[in-house]
């Protein structure tokens, strides 16, 4: 019988005040084993140190982000980054710049790796999306490296692994994504 390790983490650290505060407080508890961050905001930047000294008892990892409107991050209502995703219409380059600078930042504060990646909103199992992920964790972390990646498959103890993990979408797009996207495509059937 393969033993299984189960990962209770806490997500959103460094999107306001409150969540960290509540993080702090559930770790220092030690009722969560992981924690992932939204690296970018001014929230994690301040409170990076006291969730770091915690980092012992605990995962750290970085909570990609394409979704929440933060400082300069490229930003997608989720709708729209599905619909785009699906349809692979766009870039995997500026996708994995986003994802590289996420985790520098992480890195800049912590002085280490972290430990998993995940994406808010799991965007990390869409397509492009995913692609362009694993090309930044290979980058980051190569072949030797213990690390995980966030499943985000609703069967995430018994799916496949995220590489060939494909996720199930039944979107129905805004009217206004439809008329964009059409414009860059001549021909869109539905």
């Amino acid at each position: 019988m393969t033993k299984r390790c189960i990962t209770l983490c806490a997500d959103d650290f460094g999107l306001n005040k409150s969540i960290n505060d509540a993080i702090i407080k559930l770790a220092t508890l030690n009722c969560i084993s992981g924690v992932s961050v939204l690296t970018q905001t001014n929230e994690w930047k301040a409170d990076s140190s006291q969730l770091l000294e915690l980092s012992a008892d605990l995962d750290l990892g970085v909570h990609l982000n394409l979704t929440e409107i933060i400082g300069s991050v490229p930003y997608y209502a989720l709708n729209k980054l599905i619909l785009l995703s699906n349809l692979r219409l766009i870039s995997k380059e500026k996708i994995k710049n986003t994802f590289r600078n996420q985790i520098n930042l992480f890195i800049q504060y912590s002085k280490t790796l972290p430990n998993f990646l995940d994406g808010h909103q799991h965007i990390h199992g869409f397509p492009v999306i995913r692609d362009a992920l694993l090309e930044v964790i290979q980058e980051f972390w190569g072949q030797d490296r213990d690390f995980y990646v966030r499943n985000p498959s609703k069967f995430s103890l018994f799916s496949k692994p995220l590489k060939t993990c494909i996720l199930p979408f039944q979107t129905t797009p805004a009217t206004g994504i439809l008329q964009e996207i059409t414009q860059r495509r001549a021909v869109i059937k539905w």
